[in-house]
């Protein structure tokens, strides 16, 4: 918070000070207000006491208590209609508590609450009438968890979730009935996804896909609408999750005689010991999820099948999200990968597995997102590929490797995009060079295996410039011309193995304007 004082004196006998203009100029969070000249009341101004100033038509301004000259405690300014425009307190010279503003009009536009100066707490946005806009959570000056807008009718319109300042994980749009019409998924501030849902065309019959949910947030029932009547896949499922219903319908009919449809019948089997497993079956397969249960009925364990094959196994929450350890397998039998969940989403370490039980794969996972150091093999154990990952984004050295061991590409990301130099080994050469904000930069040079000279030329932000040149294996130039911002400009000659010139090309802005001497005829349109 800057608040400068600016005093004009003028010589009194009678007052030290018989006239004294002060600017205010307050920076609160995003708002910046800037206050018009104002002048205070005749009397001396109290810089550790109650003060009140005024405007020129003799409106108050602002009024509250100073402390060694600056604002502290309880405030208030207006606007020069006389209504008021701001409200809050400061604890040591920072804002505290509830901030509260006002439009001309006199009405409450937005409440925030603060603390040593940073915004911690709701903001609320108010429309016109007082009803609540919207609410989302700061915490110090950082938005974090949820945020919330309004229909005018205070229905829920939206609803959307920040981690550190950025919108993360799922967003909810409802109509103004309460229905819900979009899903978005964020990582990072940037949209994933987006899925329009329960919608109507223009003649208010249900058209594309609609879906509905139970209240824990569980998919109750999926189908598409063609313009009011089914057509497609319909899906129904159990509170856990579990897939009860497959059917499909075309143009409002069930069509029996699909290949697509998939009956379950769902079964339950009890043992003697009072444990039960129960999953659904398809022509006597197992398919889809199987839950085992103890004999108290707590869940012990679960499992997914494929034409009564095991595909992976380990536990689900109350929600039906996978949490904890989860192993998953081949057709064959084999282990396949192995992890934990939270919530549904990998966290921790991963790894994963050739058929022969060595590692294939090793890295880590942050809500959902690769994070912190990944290795790659070759099924004979080589290294393959060593780089490291910041939530999602390659993020530092990486390295590849042939079968061999010998090093394939080298060079670093920062925040998924590549920086700094950079090396290829591409089939008979290598490549050498620079790239800045992910585009080539600066000299580049190529290299026969031999270590001869295949190719020198230049680049700025990812344009050729200047003279490239390409040789033989045998070190005889191949190839030779200039680029003029990143387009082929004046002679370019090619040579043979033996020196000749093979065919001489003169170019003007990136097209061919005379060949061996020859103007290049162009056909109009």
């Amino acid at each position: 918070m800057n608040i400068f004082f600016q005093p004009y004196q003028q010589a009194n006998k009678n007052s030290k000070f018989s006239f004294l203009k002060i600017n205010l100029f307050l920076l609160i969070g995003f708002v910046n207000f800037s206050y018009s000249e104002i002048s205070a009341q005749k009397e001396e101004v109290d810089p550790n006491g109650y003060n009140v100033f005024y405007y020129s038509n003799g409106k108050k301004s602002s009024e509250g208590y100073l402390e060694n000259g600056k604002p502290n405690g309880f405030w208030i300014t207006y606007y020069e209609s006389g209504l008021k425009k701001t409200e809050g307190n400061r604890v040591n010279f920072e804002l505290d508590s509830t901030w509260k503003f006002y439009n001309e009009k006199g009405h409450l536009t937005q409440a925030i609450n603060y603390k040593d100066g940073l915004k911690n707490g709701l903001l609320i946005k108010y429309d016109t009438v007082g009803s609540v806009r919207s609410d989302e959570l700061y915490v110090n000056n950082l938005k974090q968890g949820a945020y919330n807008s309004y229909y005018p009718s205070g229905q829920l319109n939206w609803t959307k979730n920040n981690v550190d300042d950025k919108l993360e994980g799922f967003a909810y749009e409802y109509d103004s009935t309460g229905r819900l019409i979009t899903i978005q998924e964020y990582t990072s501030g940037f949209l994933r996804s987006e899925e329009m849902i329960n919608r109507y065309d223009e003649n208010g019959q249900k058209h594309g896909v609609w879906k509905e949910f139970y209240e824990n947030g569980n998919l109750k029932w999926e189908g598409e609408f063609m313009h009011g009547e089914l057509n497609g896949i319909v899906k129904e499922y159990n509170k856990k999750g579990g897939l009860k219903t497959l059917e499909k319908y075309e143009f409002g009919e069930i069509d029996t005689e699909s290949e697509d449809v998939v009956f379950f019948e769902l079964e339950k089997e009890v043992r003697p010991d009072g444990s039960m497993m129960v999953g659904g079956y398809n022509n006597g397969m197992k398919q889809g999820v199987f839950r085992e249960y103890d004999s108290t009925g707590v869940l012990m364990a679960s499992f997914e099948y494929r034409n009564d094959v095991k595909l992976a196994e380990g536990l689900l929450d109350t929600a039906g999200a996978k949490t904890g350890k989860w192993s998953y397998y081949y057709e064959t039998g084999e282990l396949k990968s192995e992890g934990e969940f939270s919530g549904g989403i990998k966290v921790n370490e991963w790894k994963y597995y050739f058929k022969n039980g060595d590692l294939q794969q090793k890295g880590s996972y942050q809500n959902g997102l690769p994070n912190g150091n990944w290795k790659w093999w070759y099924s004979n154990r080589q290294i393959k590929r060593e780089e490291s990952y910041r939530r999602g984004k390659e993020d530092g050295v990486v390295i590849e490797y042939d079968t061999l061991g010998n090093v394939l590409t080298s060079g670093e990301y920062i925040d998924g995009i590549q920086d700094g130099k950079w090396f290829y080994c591409v089939n008979d050469h290598t490549e050498e060079g620079e790239f800045r904000d992910n585009v080539k930069h600066g000299v580049w040079i190529y290299k026969y295996k031999d270590g001869t000279l295949a190719f020198k030329g230049e680049y700025i932000n990812g344009l050729p410039i200047g003279k490239h040149k390409y040789y033989y294996p045998n070190g005889k130039l191949y190839w030779e011309g200039k680029y003029d911002n990143g387009l082929k400009e004046g002679e370019w000659i090619k040579y043979n193995e033996d020196g000749t010139i093979s065919i001489q090309i003169v170019y003007k802005r990136g097209e061919e304007h005379k060949i061996n001497g020859v103007k290049v005829k162009r056909i109009e349109g």
